[in-house]
């Protein structure tokens, strides 16, 4: 895959493959309590994202891909609408606290780790449907800045905890390996498990 760096915004370009982004518009939530698209946002990389559990964190560097496939619009019980590509990762309810998993494995009831409000109070919320679009044009992500995987990478889009760059990476490396031991015949974990 050819990548190319955008002279104007240092943001990481990739030509085609895998992308695991949201689209254009999509809110992500300030330091400031302000919320800016993510297409905006990758503009601004001096620009402090909230992130869950009171932590706040710098924007490492930000990512803009093209897309020719399907991305995934999730809706919530109350009403939240998030459209990322198949291997954003997203954080649902499981027995042992939450897993991360990629966007084009949710189903329809599955409870996904949100925020309300700029207090950041963590909840849950349904998923009452997932609709498939294709999709093309641009994606955009941000890498964060932080050595903890999981509290220093996620971010709030529209309320919805969230994995950055960092965190998609480390998912999908994850689902290679996965797929490898199953051509083997060995097991492998499909999720992320935070306890």
């Amino acid at each position: 895959m050819k990548k190319t760096t955008n002279t104007i915004t240092g943001a990481q370009t990739a030509s085609k493959g895998a992308s695991c982004c949201f689209v254009a518009g999509t809110p992500i939530l300030l330091a400031s309590g302000e919320e800016v698209a993510i297409d905006t946002l990758v503009e601004k990389t001096d620009s402090i994202v909230a992130c869950p559990e009171g932590v706040f964190n710098r924007i490492a560097r930000p990512s803009v891909r093209e897309n020719d496939n399907s991305v995934y619009r999730i809706i919530t019980a109350d009403g939240r609408a998030l459209t990322v590509t198949e291997f954003h990762p997203m954080l649902v309810k499981s027995p042992s606290g939450y897993r991360i998993i990629p966007a084009n494995i949710l189903r329809k009831g599955q409870l996904l780790r949100c925020a309300s409000g700029f207090d950041r109070k963590e909840d849950y919320v349904a998923i009452k449907r997932i609709e498939v679009i294709p999709h093309r044009g641009n994606v955009y992500n941000v890498a964060l800045v932080g050595q903890d995987l999981v509290s220093r990478h996620l971010l709030i889009a529209n309320g919805i905890i969230t994995g950055d760059l960092v965190l998609q990476a480390t998912m999908v490396r994850r689902f290679a390996i996965q797929a490898f031991a199953h051509r083997r015949g060995t097991e492998a974990t499909s999720s992320i498990s935070i306890h």
